[in-house]
Formats: structure tokens, sequence, C-alpha cells
């Protein structure tokens, strides 16, 4: 499902360029469960965000269910972000004055869904994240929880091969953490393929396959023994 050959990634600042992903090479078939680990500026989430077609990359190569994206115009990788791809942030990353329903169902604005489908199958994914009872209400009316679950009832709505999810219980309690962490174990069990960048060792134990990376590098790659 990815295939990552030699990918490397810098940044420009003034004469100086920071190298911040060095010959990266990683395969990730359908289906896994993968924690992405590492210390802050390890390039983890920069990583994250070459793999969501969300960044570039200065060399190597990178297919996404066979396709080779390395060259793709902008226009090409907005389609397969929104068509392949559910993301979950850390900030949740919603339109806080809109509603729960508008949140969930804007994914599929961009692709003309008729208005009674959208509506239909946010309600869908509502419902199985137990939030169905709050589609009216305004996201910033919304507990933390609450809002990681449309962020992720969001996410999965016009259901992705891929999810991924930059901390996604960073800003939460640990009992919320924890049904959310239960939350997309089902969702990789019903065959989604789901990566989490985090730095915390308690919510990698949830997945099958750990991945340390440091100084922009990978440097451990390993199952996960609890």
């Amino acid at each position: 499902m990815i295939q990552i050959e030699q990918v490397s990634k810098g940044y420009q600042n003034k004469d100086i360029t920071f190298t911040v992903l060095k010959n990266i090479s990683l395969t990730i078939q359908r289906g896994e469960f993968v924690a992405i680990m590492g210390k802050s500026g390890a390039g983890k989430t920069t990583l994250m965000n070459i793999i969501g077609c969300l960044d570039t990359f200065d060399s190597g190569t990178y297919c996404l269910n066979g396709t080779d994206i390395s060259h793709l115009p902008d226009k090409k990788l907005a389609f397969i972000r929104n068509e392949e791809i559910g993301f979950i942030m850390q900030d949740f990353a919603l339109i806080s004055h809109k509603s729960v329903l508008f949140n969930v169902m804007l994914p599929m604005y961009f692709d003309r869904t008729p208005w009674r489908d959208m509506k239909r199958s946010a309600n869908l994914v509502l419902q199985k994240l137990g939030v169905a009872d709050q589609q009216h209400k305004k996201v910033s009316q919304l507990s933390g929880g609450q809002k990681q679950r449309v962020a992720i009832a969001r996410a999965i709505v016009k259901k992705p091969t891929l999810l991924l999810a930059d901390e996604p219980t960073g800003a939460l309690d640990s009992e919320t953490s924890q049904n959310i962490m239960k939350t997309l174990v089902s969702l990789n069990q019903e065959g989604t393929t789901v990566i989490i960048v985090t730095h915390d060792s308690q919510i990698a134990n949830y997945c099958k396959r750990k991945i340390i990376i440091s100084d922009g590098k990978i440097i451990q790659d390993s199952a996960w023994h609890s």
C-alpha cells in the first residue's frame, strides 16, 4: 500500500538547509496499525505529511496504492487526499462555529455528493462513534472527547483506505484517550490502515508495529510487545 524508497526532505532558511528526513525507506501493507515515534524535531510529522500527500520531498520515490505520487500535480494530490486518506489532527481542526453535522459532511462537498447522501453518510458515522445526538450542536459546545470523535467521523466519512492521526490523544485525559484508541483499533480491525504519530509509549502500545525516528532516520522498526 505504502512504498517509500530513499526519501529525503530539507528546508531552506536563508543560506542554511536543514535536512529533516535522510534517505527514508519504508513499506506499510494494507491493514497495518503503525505507530511512528520520535522526539520533537526527529522528522516524524514531516514523514506523516509526506505519506498524507500534504508535503513534497526532495529526492526518492513514494507509491501509494500502486500510484507513484512523486511528481503528481497539486490538483491530483488533492484528489488523492480527499478520496483515499483520512486525517485526524491533534487540535481537531474543526470549524468551531459550525455544526457537528456540517463539519462531518465537509469532505463530501468537494466531490459534489448530493445533500441527501452527505447527510445519510454523516449520520451513519456519527452513530458509529456515539455522537449522533450532538449533530446539531456547534463544535464550540462540545467536550474535548466529543470533538475528537467528530474529527474521527469526518476523517472516515468517505471510507478512506488510510487513516493518519497526529497525536490524536495529546489534548485529552487518560480515560478519553483510551476510548479514542479503542475506536481506532476497531477501525483497523475493519480493514482501515492506521498510522499514528505519537511520543506516548502507552498510545503506541495499541499498535501492532512501532517505527522510531531519530535525526531524520529510522532507527527501529519492529512489532510492539506489550
